[in-house]
């Protein structure tokens, strides 16, 4: 969706934009008020911000998905009593990356 489906969503009607020198004109059959404009462009920021977030949790979602076997390894190593402070050692920029995914997703 883009600032101009979401002015035309408001006005109820198509919008254009024309280009006249330096500046760029919204115009519509009917004014199209600066307040309109102003509301479309927030509502516009907030859902861009939305989609941002939302791919950033996916992302999120999918590190921690592609990271599991960690995990898993880890968790074999302790239930076969090895010691698993090397592993630790070996994946904690992993841990940290997982944990700030886990921030990341409960936002």
């Amino acid at each position: 969706m883009t600032l101009i489906d979401v002015v035309a969503d408001m006005v109820g009607e198509p919008v254009a934009l024309n280009v006249q020198g330096d500046f760029v004109v919204l115009s519509s059959k009917s004014p199209v008020s600066a307040s309109v404009v102003t509301d479309a462009e927030s509502f516009f920021i907030d859902a861009e911000i939305s989609e941002a977030l939302r791919e950033t949790k996916a992302d999120a979602q999918a590190y921690l998905a592609e990271t599991d076997w960690i995990v898993s390894k880890i968790s074999e190593a302790m239930l076969k009593g090895e010691d698993i402070a090397p592993l630790l050692t070996l994946y904690s920029s992993e841990f940290l990356e997982r944990e700030a995914s886990r921030l990341t997703i409960n936002l």
